[in-house]
């Protein structure tokens, strides 16, 4: 049924996992983009004569300051009054926070520190520095250049908000995570093979005119069901994004909806999504007869825009260095997937069922439009495998974490099941379609094209989970 590149040849499967696993070996080198603390002083367990004037803490990622906070506790369990969190000048990832000009107690402090990523993952974590005893008498030493240079801006809870959201912010649970992620990808897939089926296939299918015309309406209801589909796992993620940055209570409080779509890079690429998604649905409501292909093009438009969004609004988002290259990528194996999978999955749903119908020789039509479809999956496998591999090595540091990490295990659980779409596919292309004109060919395709499908869905929910994991 799918043409991915490993069905040429039996040896083929196991040459790209050993390309995968070579490559993730010999190129060690990573644009992460979970983020850490990566630098800070003081330093962890640091031992120190006197305070200094300012807290610094660096981390690997460019973060959101408006969701960033910093708490510095003293030995006696109170709370060391902070200046504003600021930027340093012209850094998106270090943070300074003034401390104040006044003798502090010594013994163990313990900084705790949370904010939001680019990709809308909220992280927090913490640390302690120990101020020796004979340094109660001695006041701070004072840093001029620290976060006072010119154009640090000033952001967090006591600059930004007056309203403290940052105390009633809580975890979304990996289940729920998932689950918007997951519609968000079926979405798409189904979308990017809609679109892709009603400009690429369906016009080399040489059907009748009445088959063609009954195509083009099915098509149209798929892209809608997988439009209405879309924006509800929107709606989805935006709560849940909205309950870790706020608290469930004031999730829907149109203050800080807007301030999150606004100001954060998560909430922008959510808005041009939402303009996509409105996009898209002047193409729905402009196909009919004789404007079909003025919407098709108008379609692609807004699919290909859409597919962006998982990397605009996820890890690659974050990523500094190859992080426009990794938004590139994460994209074209949305469209790869989409144009692979996801116009299989319109074959099966809507046009072979049609086609079998209508035609004369349904099944000599149905046949054709499994080796029309053959070229379209081969491509997008090719990319789906090419892009695949890019992002393990760009998310790896070393083999050893694909069994030592949850992201690396959970990475090959996907692998996992990509292995069993492979096969199922091989086994539609080697064995189904060349039967498919024979007596209970049309059973055999449907068993063996819903084996694929499912693990499909497979795939997909390991890639809903795996992008909620923290990269190694």
């Amino acid at each position: 049924m799918n043409d991915a590149p490993m069905m040429r040849r039996p040896a083929t499967p196991r040459g790209w996992m050993m390309l995968l696993f070579a490559t993730l070996l010999l190129m060690p080198v990573s644009a992460h983009a979970h983020i850490e603390l990566e630098d800070s002083s003081p330093g962890p367990d640091e031992v120190l004569a006197t305070l200094p004037s300012h807290l610094r803490l660096l981390f690997s990622a460019r973060i959101e300051g408006r969701y960033t906070s910093v708490t510095l506790t003293a030995p006696d369990g109170r709370s060391v009054a902070l200046g504003d969190v600021v930027f340093t000048s012209g850094s998106d990832r270090e943070i300074r926070l003034r401390l104040p000009s006044l003798t502090q107690p010594p013994g163990t402090y313990v900084v705790r520190w949370r904010t939001a990523g680019a990709d809308g993952h909220v992280l927090e974590g913490s640390y302690s520095f120990v101020l020796a005893s004979d340094s109660a008498a001695l006041a701070p030493v004072q840093d001029t250049a620290a976060g006072s240079a010119p154009g640090a801006a000033a952001m967090g809870p006591a600059a930004d908000d007056p309203h403290g959201h940052h105390a009633e912010a809580e975890p979304v649970s990996g289940a729920q995570d998932a689950i918007g992620r997951g519609l968000h990808f079926v979405a798409l897939l189904l979308l990017l093979g809609g679109v892709t089926f009603r400009v690429v296939l369906l016009p080399r299918l040489a059907l009748a005119s009445a088959t063609a015309g009954v195509l083009q309406r099915r098509t149209w209801r798929v892209i809608a069901g997988a439009a209405v589909l879309l924006a509800v796992a929107a709606v989805l993620r935006l709560w849940f994004q909205s309950i870790s940055l706020h608290g469930s209570e004031r999730a829907w409080s149109t203050e800080l909806l807007s301030i999150m779509l606004t100001d954060t890079s998560w909430g922008r690429a959510w808005l041009l999504q939402a303009v996509l998604f409105a996009l898209l649905g002047m193409a729905i409501a402009w196909a009919r007869p004789g404007r079909d292909r003025a919407a098709a093009v108008i379609a692609i438009i807004a699919v290909l825009g859409l597919a962006t969004i998982p990397a605009l609004s996820g890890h690659a988002a974050g990523a500094s260095g190859l992080g426009r290259l990794i938004i590139v990528n994460d994209a074209l194996h949305v469209a790869g997937a989409g144009a692979w999978l996801g116009t299989l999955a319109v074959l099966m749903l809507a046009a072979i069922p049609a086609i079998l119908r209508i035609e004369a020789d349904g099944a000599g039509a149905a046949a054709r439009a499994i080796d029309t479809f053959s070229p379209l999956a081969l491509a997008g496998g090719a990319i789906v495998m090419l892009s695949g591999v890019i992002n393990a090595v760009a998310h790896l540091s070393a083999l050893s974490q694909l069994w030592t990490t949850g992201y690396g295990r959970v990475l090959l659980v996907k692998l996992l099941f990509v292995g069993g779409v492979a096969v199922a596919g091989f086994v539609n292309w080697r064995m189904v379609r060349p039967r498919l004109r024979a007596a209970g060919g049309v059973r055999r395709l449907r068993l063996a094209a819903g084996t694929e499908l499912l693990f499909a869905v497979l795939v997909l929910t390991a890639t809903a989970v795996l992008t909620g994991q923290q990269r190694p």
